[in-house]
């Protein structure tokens, strides 16, 4: 079980891009690199790419809450660029509804 971390900083909009497993035995890592992005001054928004993402569970989805809460303390926002399978979960656990997403080739997205 693995995942890889990537961030990406543009001024105000930061994005953290995920590959691999986000489950209880990684979720620290995201946890360090969010801890890393919520230090930067001005923070606006945090685009999370989950779309390499091939396994997310209970502990994956409560860092997405944290990453949601604290940037709501900051007046930003998250976006969620998602695959099928979090969009699926995300959908199957109703957290869809706190969720800004973009689904997997969406053009917008920059």
């Amino acid at each position: 079980m693995s995942i890889k971390v990537e961030k990406i900083y543009r001024g105000e909009k930061v994005t953290v891009v995920l590959s691999g497993e986000l489950d209880f035995h990684t979720s620290s890592e995201l946890r360090v690199a969010l801890e890393q992005v919520f230090g930067t001054p001005g923070l606006k928004e945090l685009l999370l790419d989950l779309r390499g993402l091939s396994l997310i569970d209970s502990s994956g989805l409560g860092m997405l809450l944290l990453a949601s809460k604290e940037m709501e303390k900051r007046h930003g926002r998250v976006l969620l660029l998602t695959n099928k399978l979090v969009s699926e979960l995300l959908e199957v656990t109703h957290l869809n509804q706190f969720f800004e997403t973009i689904p997997e080739g969406d053009e917008a997205v920059g």
